[in-house]
């Protein structure tokens, strides 16, 4: 509530100085169906100039977007000034100018419940029939649905992501104009586009946002509907990594970008989850990956995980890492009388393997007879 009056002050700052200016967006929306919200916009005709000179602002981005954030009362806010699109680019990319209006500013946004506004004395502001769509529990895309999915293919994400949050449905005409602009999804980004599903699984309803996305085929197009599949079908909340790596796993031919740790990650758990949780294998991965590996077995097939089993196993495992042997280098070199060479990490890795499988216990006595009965040594 304190944030909310602080909002309102900053409009009835700006009336004061002569300019319009309304709360605006998914914070309404929100307030509307009784969510908590503490994401609140500003839209204002005042020029980023205005507002420099008007509040303390802390980052400004006005040349490109027309919006600064601004501290005031204690709290974060976005004030953006009215603007319209001209013309998009690459599908995404908008090209703005500044509007003296509202209602151009309102009908540039994406959906009729994101384009609510509310004045300084807490009347709403619907210029795009929001409070229809919201009492009927509908997401629709504002204007031509062919026309603004073609604009920016990004609106399909972000509606699934309503989807998610709201429980609604996507409205006939709406959903068509995605599953048109499906194929532009390969103009997005990587980190978008897992940005956008990050936000969308967040939400209890993220199994039929994602059903919608499967329809749309925006998935098809990504090369990830299998994977989508799987997460729809299982009992677990799946996250980012356990989408790349079960995309790994199942070898769907969708490539992606990531840091070398992190593609280091998925591939050890996508091949972890193949080859089974051996002991041998639990000793080789750390946690990080046995949990991801676990997942992806999980998801595919569909069961609960099974991680605190395997850590159990982890930790009883006779040894946690080579030096943990009753026998090192020098042992080998002094028993078996021969010079340095790769000889003794093969053997070594050969100890390793006997004692993690059972085969002889960890101890030096046992080991050294081990390597006397190796025909091999």
């Amino acid at each position: 509530m304190e944030q909310y009056i602080a909002a309102l002050n900053i409009v009835k700052e700006l009336e004061k100085n002569g300019f319009s200016a309304y709360i605006v967006g998914g914070y309404v929306r929100d307030t509307l169906l009784n969510i908590k919200s503490n994401d609140i916009d500003i839209t204002t005709n005042a020029l980023p100039d205005d507002l420099n000179h008007l509040f303390k602002t802390i980052d400004s981005t006005a040349n490109k977007y027309l919006s600064c954030k601004v501290m005031y009362e204690g709290y974060e806010f976005e004030i953006t000034t009215f603007r319209t699109d001209i013309e998009y680019i690459n599908h995404r990319h908008p090209v703005t100018k500044i509007v003296e209006n509202l209602e151009e500013d309102l009908k540039r946004r994406d959906f009729t419940i994101n384009a609510l506004a509310l004045d300084s004395r807490g009347k709403i502001i619907d210029l795009c029939d929001g409070l229809l769509d919201i009492k009927n529990k509908l997401v629709r895309v504002i204007g031509d649905p062919f026309k603004r999915f073609d604009e920016d293919v990004l609106r399909i994400f972000r509606g699934c992501y309503l989807v998610s949050k709201l429980n609604f449905d996507i409205e006939d005409s709406t959903f068509k104009g995605m599953q048109a602009s499906a194929k532009y999804v390969t103009y997005l980004s990587d980190e978008r586009i897992f940005d956008e599903l990050t936000k969308i699984l967040k939400f209890a309803h993220y199994k039929k946002a994602l059903s919608y996305l499967i329809k749309t085929s925006v998935l098809n197009y990504l090369k990830l509907d299998k994977v989508i599949e799987y997460v729809i079908n299982s009992n677990v909340r799946p996250s980012i990594d356990d989408i790349i790596a079960i995309s790994i796993y199942i070898n769907t031919g969708y490539e992606f970008k990531a840091a070398n740790n992190k593609k280091r990650l998925y591939f050890d758990a996508a091949f972890l989850a193949k080859e089974g949780f051996t002991n041998l294998n639990l000793y080789k991965y750390d946690l990080d990956t046995i949990i991801l590996a676990d997942k992806i077995r999980a998801f595919v097939d569909n069961r609960n995980t099974n991680f605190d089993e395997l850590v159990k196993t982890k930790l009883a495992l006779p040894i946690s890492s080579r030096k943990d042997l009753k026998v090192n280098a020098n042992d080998l070199i002094k028993y078996i009388n021969k010079p340095q060479g790769p000889w003794i990490n093969e053997l070594l890795h050969k100890i390793e393997k006997a004692v993690l499988e059972n085969k002889i216990k960890n101890e030096k006595s046992e080991i050294l007879n081990f390597i006397k009965e190796d025909n091999d040594v």
